[in-house]
């Protein structure tokens, strides 16, 4: 009878050893796991940060994009402008030339 006790004894410690090991190895993975979850943390935090900084840059973007599309719709208007007025001291010059040639016509004949 002993015998059996002493046998179970040794069973009961054999399994209690085996579940330490057990208990220790996940604890391990446990604490491993912890570490990558701190460590996705982190990327995560860095991934929302370069997308805040890509939104920014991507909105600055646009605003310099816009702010040229005005200039270069001013430039075209003060263009067309320059053109129309161009034109018009064209014409303008043509009519005092006319006008003095016919003058000088006038005063050889």
């Amino acid at each position: 009878r002993s015998s059996d006790l002493a046998q179970t004894a040794l069973e009961l410690e054999s399994t209690l050893k085996a579940q330490h090991k057990h208990f220790k190895e996940l604890e391990s993975l446990r604490a491993e796991l912890s570490e990558k979850a701190a460590a996705v943390d982190t990327l995560n935090d860095a991934l929302a940060h370069e997308q805040k900084k890509s939104r920014e840059l991507q909105w600055a973007l646009e605003k310099e994009k816009a702010k040229i599309e005005r200039m270069e719709e001013r430039g075209k208007e003060e263009l067309e402008d320059l053109t129309l007025s161009l034109e018009d001291h064209k014409r303008n010059i043509l009519q005092l030339n006319e006008g003095l040639e016919y003058e000088k016509h006038l005063v050889t004949e």
